[in-house]
C-alpha cells in the first residue's frame, strides 16, 4: 500500500515536472531576491543565532501565496487542465488569509512535534496535511479546513504518517546536500535560486501525497 502510494506520487511528480517548475520557480526567485536583499531569516550574530525580522516577515508573507498557487496548480494538473494564469492568480489573491492561517497552524503543530521528536511532527502533518487542499478545492475556511482534514485523515493516518515520514527523510537528506551547496555562496544569487527552486520542487511531493 505504501509502496503503491509512493510510486503514484513519484510518477505524478515526474510526469508534471515542467508544470511544477513553472509553479515553483517564480516564488523561488522572489524568495532568493528577498534573502539576497534582506539577508537570511536566521543569521549568526557572533556565536548566537538571531532572527532577521525583516527577512522572516517578508518570507512569511510570501509563503501563503506560494502554497495557494502550488495547490491550485497541482489540482489543475491532476485534472489534465492547463495551468490557467487566471485560476492561479485568483487562488493566490483570494486564498492568502486562509493559507496564512493554515500554514501558521501547521507550522506550530510541526514545530511542537519537532521539539519532542521527529515522529510527532510527521504525525501532526499527516493529520492536518489535507487542509490546504480542502481550502483550495472546496473553498473551506481555516478552522473548517483543519477540522475536516483531521476527520478525513483518520481512516488512513498510518499510511499518511509513513509517507510523510519517508518524504520528510528524503527532504532532510537533500536539504543537507543543498545546504552544503549554499555554504559559502550565500551572496551568489544564482546558487541561492537553484537551491530554493530544488527545495520548492521537493516540497511539492507533500502536496501531491495528500492530493493523490
Amino acid at each position: 500500500m505504501i509502496r503503491q502510494r509512493l510510486t503514484e506520487i513519484l510518477y505524478f511528480f515526474r510526469s508534471n515536472l515542467r508544470g511544477l517548475l513553472l509553479l515553483t520557480f517564480p516564488f523561488a526567485l522572489i524568495g532568493a531576491l528577498i534573502t539576497q536583499g534582506l539577508g537570511e531569516p536566521l543569521e549568526m550574530v557572533g556565536e548566537k543565532m538571531a532572527i532577521n525580522s525583516e527577512s522572516a516577515v517578508a518570507l512569511m508573507v510570501l509563503y501563503p501565496f506560494a502554497l495557494g498557487a502550488k495547490v491550485a496548480g497541482i489540482h489543475l494538473l491532476a485534472q489534465g487542465q492547463p495551468l490557467a494564469p487566471a485560476t492561479l492568480l485568483r487562488a493566490i489573491a483570494l486564498l492568502w488569509p486562509v493559507m496564512f492561517g493554515i500554514s501558521l497552524v501547521l507550522g506550530l503543530a510541526v514545530g511542537v512535534g519537532l521539539m519532542m521528536l521527529l515522529f510527532p511532527a510527521a504525525w501532526f502533518y499527516a493529520r492536518l496535511g489535507y487542509a490546504p487542499i480542502l481550502a483550495v478545492t472546496e473553498r473551506r475556511g481555516v478552522l473548517d479546513a483543519l477540522r475536516e482534514a483531521w476527520l478525513r485523515s483518520r481512516p488512513q493516518q498510518v499510511d499518511l504518517f509513513l509517507v510523510t515520514l519517508l518524504l520528510g527523510a528524503l527532504l532532510y537528506a537533500v536539504g543537507k546536500l543543498l545546504a552544503l551547496t549554499l555554504e559559502g555562496n550565500e551572496g551568489n544569487l544564482a546558487i541561492n535560486l537553484l537551491v530554493r527552486t530544488a527545495n520548492e520542487l521537493l516540497m511539492c511531493l507533500f502536496t501531491i501525497a495528500f492530493y493523490r
